[in-house]
């Protein structure tokens, strides 16, 4: 399995600037990203590096925190990206991000006697959350016409980036798609601060996003295994709770790269699964570009009403 090669490097406690509490724990910030202290969540563990937090990088608290209030007001699970060891791995947070509100006190119970009389009550088991990608929503919000002009701006250069990796795929490198796509996020950012209904290609972007990911993952993927350039049209390992695994869970689409999918050997033991990244960037691009035709389609008839 080729797997990305990190060093694992801790930073001395005087370089690293200590987060306020999160709701994910303690944690500081260093060179590569947002070092585990004390976490509060299952899944994280001491000295894991958060690397990314559903479709924001995150180099700072505030990028954490932004991500997490994010997380809350669409009502998305949390899917986090992370560096252990000498692998990345990406993991759902268990923990709802917001705790629920204390119960109101009462009066004390008698518990033996209860006991003694209460038949046995089935134990009731609260299935795990799952993550939602933000494009499925199913009642899109109305786009108001003042809005209409940036939104279908902004679009605009989505859909020529999404034109113009679609004419040549299978896409051979990263560059120039990821530096687009960084100054693409860079730009929606300024503005999404001064125009909110901007929100509403967010969606399209993460696709964009995700399709520089796979690239640069590709690439790496090459590079360790001591090749110069990333070849078209292979199939590359992945396991279970990899960073692959991440993409296929935010997005289900993408099961169709999926060549095989991991197995269970013997009941303990992992095989690799083998995906196809140029299929599962393919994929993306069909799907930025058609949930890009139809929010047009609404910019037209906001603008008509």
């Amino acid at each position: 399995m080729f797997a990305l090669a990190v060093s694992a490097i801790a930073p001395a406690a005087a370089e690293e600037l200590a987060c306020p509490d999160t709701d994910v724990g303690r944690v500081a910030v260093i060179a590569d990203g947002l070092r585990v202290i004390a976490p509060q969540v299952q899944g994280l563990r001491p000295d894991d590096i958060l690397v990314q937090l559903n479709s924001r990088v995150l180099h700072s608290c505030s990028d954490l925190t932004q991500a997490m209030a994010e997380a809350r007001d669409r009502q998305l699970a949390s899917l986090l990206l992370i560096r252990r060891q000498q692998g990345t791995e990406a993991i759902v947070l268990q923990r709802p991000l917001v705790p629920p509100p204390a119960a109101p006190p009462t009066a004390p119970i008698l518990v033996d006697a209860i006991a003694a009389t209460a038949p046995p009550q089935p134990t009731l088991t609260r299935p795990p959350p799952t993550f939602t990608p933000p494009s499925m929503t199913l009642t899109p919000a109305p786009i108001a016409r003042s809005a209409v002009a940036p939104v279908r701006d902004t679009l605009a250069q989505f859909r020529e980036l999404g034109r113009s990796m679609q004419a040549k795929l299978p896409l051979p490198s990263a560059q120039p798609w990821a530096r687009e796509v960084g100054d693409l996020r860079q730009a929606y950012e300024q503005h999404q601060a001064e125009v909110p209904a901007l929100r509403v290609v967010e969606p399209i972007l993460a696709y964009y996003q995700t399709i520089a990911e796979i690239l640069v993952y590709k690439e790496r993927t090459f590079r360790d295994a001591g090749n110069t350039r990333s070849q078209p049209d292979v199939a590359l390992s992945y396991n279970n709770g990899s960073q692959v695994s991440g993409w296929l869970q935010r997005y289900p689409f993408l099961q169709a790269s999926v060549i095989a999918p991991p197995d269970t050997l013997l009941g303990f033991a992992e095989s690799n699964g083998r995906w196809s990244p140029d299929r599962a960037v393919e994929l993306l691009v069909e799907r930025a570009l058609a949930e890009g035709d139809a929010l047009a389609q609404r910019l037209d008839s906001a603008s008509e009403s």
